[in-house]
């Protein structure tokens, strides 16, 4: 459970500099210039999840490692409804 822990720490971590961007780019497109403090929100550690989370990178795992992380989540929270759809294309 320790890699599921630190994959969801990983992307909570990006999703805080994701959200932290987007509030630097909504004050620059509206013009707020002295509203903008410091340098844009980046860390090069977390770029490619931001990424991820915007859209501009697929995420791929082989079945294998998908069905381990599936059955950690399910040992985890045996009375959790999950649907998941899974395609092997």
């Amino acid at each position: 459970m320790d890699s599921v822990w630190a994959l969801r720490a990983a992307y909570n971590e990006a999703r805080k500099i994701k959200m932290a961007q987007d509030a630097y780019c909504s004050k620059a497109e509206a013009g707020l210039w002295d509203a903008l403090v410091g340098d844009f929100p980046d860390n090069p550690k977390w770029e490619m999840l931001v990424d991820v989370l915007r859209g501009r990178v697929k995420v791929w795992g082989s079945q294998f490692h998908l069905m381990i992380f599936i059955l950690k989540i399910c040992v985890r929270y045996p009375a959790t409804v999950m649907k998941l759809s899974i395609s092997t294309t």
